[in-house]
């Protein structure tokens, strides 16, 4: 369990808990989410990785800021997570026998594929990471690949370039898995660095004629010692029905849980909102939250919460529903934003009208989610 995380306690191929490993760790106790975050909690404490580290904040910060499209950041940011499905991860969690990289086996060779393997140190790739820009390649070994990008980033190279080229380089392992049509190993340099230029004179084009900036909302992090439970509602009057979205960040705007519930009709907007506050100050007792803030863009939902006046509302009963779950924090505040600073519970609110199971991730949100959380992130 010394590489233990999150992922471990999920079927990744249905998104959900994983129904035995949970048994193996939390037995002979009931699971609640209370329950599987404070396992997760008090791995990572006893692993003496409890809190981010400066070095890593600012590692962070280096990445969402970069302007090239999402697919490349995601992946440099799964790549650095470790959590590709690379042949060695694959063979960790029992899905394939062999973690040999398939590049290297034309060539007689046995080494294990894992993340740096098959995007940086592999033989097979020497041809790609070639020139002036990537002359250590040969010089410097690297215990991991955040090693390796977090040396890309603090030496100046361009790392928007090394996301296209790692992106372009993953893409094509794929394809050759899959025995279909890709370009030569040869040829992905000069075409990471033509997509590169291209990307570079869109942004000039787009900064050359963007009008005036005008005022932004952003999402905001809580104190230190709190957590913020952003929520969100949507609803499909075609399809007759509703979703709720909530996601917990802490005060470095880390995902802590987040979750999706379809809802089996069409409820009015300020009806679902209610519900899911209603849902947030639940999901933050079950977790275990002593202090948060419960924010919403409802500022009708926020100012009833607030002054704790539901009146005859048909929405009062969900709101009253807050008080059974409200007591089990010390400090519990309710904050109002504009829908442009609450776009990441608004993202999961409108998954749930597509999926109709309840699904709860743990220190993640669902990957089409992910990039208004790294848009927060480099905000902060």
């Amino acid at each position: 369990m010394e590489d233990a995380t999150v992922d471990y306690l999920m079927d990744n191929t249905i998104g959900k808990w994983d129904a035995e490993m949970l048994k193996g760790v939390l037995i002979p106790a009931e699971y609640t989410c209370k329950s599987g975050y404070k396992f997760l909690k008090d791995l990572v404490e006893n692993l003496g990785d409890g809190n981010q580290s400066e070095e890593d904040k600012n590692f962070w910060k280096g990445i969402w800021p970069m302007e090239i499209p999402n697919k490349y950041k995601n992946l440099l940011w799964r790549a650095c997570r470790n959590s590709l499905p690379t042949k060695q991860n694959l063979v960790r969690q029992t899905i394939i026998q062999s973690p040999s990289c398939d590049r290297c086996s034309l060539q007689a060779e046995d080494t294990a594929e894992d993340t740096l393997h098959a995007l940086w140190s592999c033989t097979s790739l020497n041809e790609v990471w070639v020139g002036d820009r990537w002359n250590f390649c040969s010089r410097i070994r690297f215990a991991d690949f955040k090693e390796l990008c977090n040396w890309v980033l603090e030496n100046g190279k361009p790392l928007e370039l090394f996301a296209i080229q790692v992106w372009s380089i993953w893409n094509q392992r794929n394809k050759l898995r899959l025995n279909q049509p890709c370009c030569l190993t040869k040829e992905l340099q000069k075409m990471a660095e033509d997509t590169w230029n291209e990307i570079r004179r869109h942004n000039l084009k787009l900064n050359r004629f963007s009008s005036s900036p005008t005022h932004q909302i952003l999402w905001t992090a809580p104190a230190p010692d709190s957590y913020k439970i952003n929520y969100a509602g949507a609803l499909s009057t075609t399809d007759n029905k509703s979703g709720i979205g909530i996601v917990v960040r802490d005060y470095h705007g880390e995902v802590i849980a987040s979750l999706i519930q379809q809802l089996d009709q069409a409820y009015q907007p300020v009806e679902v909102e209610a519900m899911a506050a209603s849902k947030a100050v639940e999901f933050g007792s079950e977790l275990g939250l002593q202090r948060a803030i419960i924010e919403g863009d409802s500022a009708v939902v926020v100012k009833s919460l607030t002054s704790k006046e539901f009146g005859l509302t048909p929405y009062a009963q969900l709101l009253n529903d807050v008080s059974l779950f409200s007591g089990s924090y010390s400090q519990l505040t309710y904050s109002h934003v504009k829908r442009d600073g609450n776009k990441v519970a608004h993202s999961l609110a409108r998954l749930a009208l597509t999926i109709q199971s309840f699904t709860v991730w743990m220190e993640d949100v669902s990957s089409c989610t992910l990039p208004f959380v790294q848009a927060d992130l480099a905000a902060l």
